[in-house]
């Protein structure tokens, strides 16, 4: 019983490290227009004051994002939106986002 907490403790520690590592979310929807294939689309939050978005990959570089204006710098609250070509990313599995503040990835589900 005593190893079930104390793996238990470990684990909500580090779940609160991690926390207060992570400075900035990602949004992840599939949108489909008329007649199309859907596309993924992503929008990354900064949850920091100040942070600059250096690159985004999806699927470790194997989708494909046509256009985004980066580096882009954003405080806390703002965003940046971005979509991978539908061809080249038709199952988005990963996102890799690399600021100025380090690399976080999300995975999707």
């Amino acid at each position: 019983m005593k190893k079930i907490i104390a793996v238990f403790m470990l684990g909500m520690i580090a779940c609160a490290f991690g926390a207060d590592d992570l400075r900035v979310s990602v949004r992840y929807e599939k949108l489909k227009l008329t007649g199309a294939q859907p596309y993924p689309v992503v929008k990354i939050v900064a949850t920091t004051d100040s942070i600059t978005i250096k690159n985004i990959k999806g699927n470790r570089g194997n989708c494909v994002i046509p256009w985004i204006q980066l580096p882009a710098k954003l405080s806390y609250g703002k965003s940046i939106e971005t979509s991978f070509t539908s061809a080249s990313c038709p199952n988005l599995l990963e996102i890799e986002v690399d600021t100025d503040k380090g690399s976080y990835k999300f995975n999707v589900n």
